[in-house]
């Protein structure tokens, strides 16, 4: 039988996020209407650097770290049942709205990583290169490595217990699903109800255990600087 969330959970969910104000606990948006997303490798260098400076924008004024502990608080309402796909929909729509704010571009959107492309090569994927998002060899020796490269060597995070952005490449987790399986995957159940709580386990799972550190937990946007991952 298929699973179903009580809707009084997905309205607290909602009062949690924005608060009182019609327009957020986080700030005025732009209203930007329809965005349009693209995988990061198809960003020209001027857009990945427009995209990165507003993310560091965003921690520098707080922002980030609210969206961090947002996640946490409804580690339960918006995991492991039918609401996980909407919810982290509308958490990313939120988040881009307050790129758009800090940066006065509308036309600056979340780029997703293409992850299906970096199946079987997941330690050259685009996304982890030296001077971006750092790669997987940019950090320091010990589990859970802080980043030692990159424009996100953060060392004040919201994560317990932790003292800087880490990973640390869990090299024998299962390999990223291709295109192939994750089109197996969308047509292996009848149900929105049963579809959503399985994907979230594979694949949307593997690069989480795959990339360790905080994207290894329910503090995981700490650890992604907000891919569409």
């Amino acid at each position: 039988m298929a699973s179903y969330f009580p809707k009084s959970v997905f309205w607290v969910s909602l009062v949690l996020f924005l608060g009182n104000d019609h327009v957020g606990v986080l700030g005025q948006t732009l209203n930007c209407g329809t965005s349009r997303r693209r995988a990061w490798r198809d960003l020209t260098c001027r857009e990945q650097e427009q995209y990165m400076n507003a993310v560091n924008d965003l921690k520098q004024e707080g922002t980030y770290d609210r969206f961090v502990e947002i996640h946490f608080a409804n580690r339960r309402a918006a995991h492991g049942e039918p609401l996980f796909l909407p919810w982290h929909r509308w958490f990313l729509w939120r988040f881009e709205q307050e790129l758009q704010r800090v940066s006065g571009n509308c036309q600056l959107t979340i780029p997703y990583w293409d992850w299906e492309v970096d199946a079987g090569s997941e330690e050259d994927a685009s996304v982890l290169v030296w001077d971006t998002f750092g790669s997987s060899r940019g950090i320091a020796n010990g589990a859970s490595g802080c980043v030692n490269e990159g424009q996100f060597q953060w060392t004040n995070v919201v994560s317990p217990g932790r003292r800087c952005l880490a990973r640390e490449f869990n090299r024998d987790q299962t390999p990223f699903v291709h295109e192939g399986g994750i089109l197996s995957r969308i047509l292996e159940f009848d149900t929105f109800g049963e579809f959503g709580p399985a994907l979230e386990g594979t694949p949307h799972a593997i690069p989480h255990i795959y990339l360790g550190g905080q994207m290894n937990t329910h503090y995981s946007p700490d650890g992604t600087k907000r891919t569409g991952y």
